[in-house]
Order: structure tokens, then C-alpha cells, then sequence
């Protein structure tokens, strides 16, 4: 399998897991971890 699409694929299952694990009962939280996961430049995957 070519580098780029397992990096790819790796990334898109942490992020299903984070959804997955980390549920918010405060919108205004949900709402930021969910930008600050998904932010290109700022987020955790850079």
C-alpha cells in the first residue's frame, strides 16, 4: 500500500475514534474540539 493512503486511512480512524470516544454534553466544547481536531494548520494532525 502506497505511504500517502495508509497516512491517510491512519489519520481518518484516530479522528473516528476521538468522535467516538469523547462526547460533549456542552455544545460550546463540542463545537471547539471538534474545530480544533479538524483545523489543517492548528489541529493535532499538522
Amino acid at each position: 500500500m502506497l505511504p500517502l493512503q495508509q497516512a491517510y486511512e491512519v489519520k481518518q480512524s484516530l479522528l473516528e475514534y476521538l468522535k467516538a470516544t469523547f462526547s460533549f454534553k456542552d455544545i460550546a466544547v463540542h463545537q471547539a474540539f471538534y474545530k480544533f481536531i479538524n483545523h489543517p494548520e492548528e489541529g493535532i494532525f499538522k
